[in-house]
């Protein structure tokens, strides 16, 4: 069992190392590393403690364990729309896409399928990113239940999947145009600078942050972005004060950059 002394050690080195705000989230901090404690057989906390110091896998393990994974193919669809109003217009470049916590891949997977559906053979490369190690690999992996693939039509499902037992598969066809890479958005962006991103989707990843980290973080996606380029954020962080203040809205939880 884990003590409150020690949760409150394990919320200051998720700020410190990821820049993640769980000061308020005691409780369920609490929780998810006693789960992780019975799992490794770990009977003192401060000896977990010493192993997300020394352990990056188990740092990214605790991490995915904290944070919430609820996500599904076509989520806020009104951002797919614009996805589609942007590939339209833009037919005559090559269209790069990031993915910023992409989780276990549904997010660049569906932006994949939107270019698929507008052109057979688009010309787009998507990024995507993660904290989390075992998410990564789900992505790569393209494994999902039936339930999220709910917003999708049959049409979509049969065009895009392989049925496998109960579970859908990505194709390999949608999957050529996603590459999965392991990133801590707290720290530099590993990136060339001279490969400017046209769409970055970063949707309810800055709920974890503290302000003083989401502050860096937009700074850094908009440096990131080209001339013009479009930020795309969750419905619920439309009204981020850092947000506004570096981009212009387009529409709700749609900024382009300020130039």
């Amino acid at each position: 069992m884990i003590n409150d002394k020690d949760v409150l050690k394990i919320i200051d080195i998720m700020s410190k190392v990821a820049g993640f705000d769980a000061t308020d989230k005691e409780y369920l901090v609490k929780s998810r590393i006693s789960k992780r404690l019975m799992r490794l057989g770990i009977e003192d906390s401060s000896e977990y403690i010493e192993l997300i110091s020394k352990d990056s896998k188990e740092f990214d393990k605790m991490i995915s364990a904290i944070t919430t994974h609820h996500t599904f193919f076509e989520r806020e669809e009104i951002h797919f729309e614009f996805l589609d109003e942007y590939l339209r217009a833009n037919t005559d470049k090559k269209v790069k896409i990031w993915s910023a916590g992409c989780s276990t891949g549904e997010e660049p997977y569906t932006i994949a399928i939107h270019a698929l559906e507008l052109n057979k053979e688009p010309n787009i490369r998507i990024l995507a990113t993660d904290i989390c190690i075992e998410s990564l690999e789900k992505a790569a992996e393209g494994v999902y239940v039936k339930d999220r693939l709910r917003n999708f039509s049959d049409k979509i499902k049969k065009t895009y999947f392989d049925v496998v037992g109960d579970e859908y598969k990505i194709k390999d066809s949608v999957k050529k145009f996603v590459h999965f890479n392991k990133l801590n958005l707290s720290e530099a962006f590993p990136y060339s600078k001279s490969e400017s991103i046209d769409i970055i989707f970063c949707r309810n990843v800055m709920l974890y942050f503290d302000k003083v980290s989401i502050e860096s973080l937009v700074k850094k996606f908009k440096d990131k972005l080209m001339p013009g380029g479009y930020f795309i954020v969750g419905v619920t962080e439309s009204g981020n004060a850092s947000v506004r203040k570096h981009f212009e809205m387009v529409k709700p939880s749609v900024y382009v950059k300020k130039v």
